[in-house]
């Protein structure tokens, strides 16, 4: 491979990286926007019960 291929998929990764990321965070965001109740209770949102 040359070093532009290598760049290449570099990028490539860096951008669907990022990608993913900024798919996760607005999913999320969403979701506790709509108030659709979260499978785990990992995140106590201000409309959960307090925790210990």
């Amino acid at each position: 491979m040359s070093m532009h291929d290598l760049l290449f998929l570099y990028l490539t990764l860096a951008v669907l990286g990022m990608a993913a990321a900024l798919v996760g965070v607005i999913g999320l965001g969403v979701a506790r926007w709509a108030g659709s109740p979260s499978p785990t209770t990992s995140s106590a949102g201000p409309s959960s019960a307090p925790g210990p």
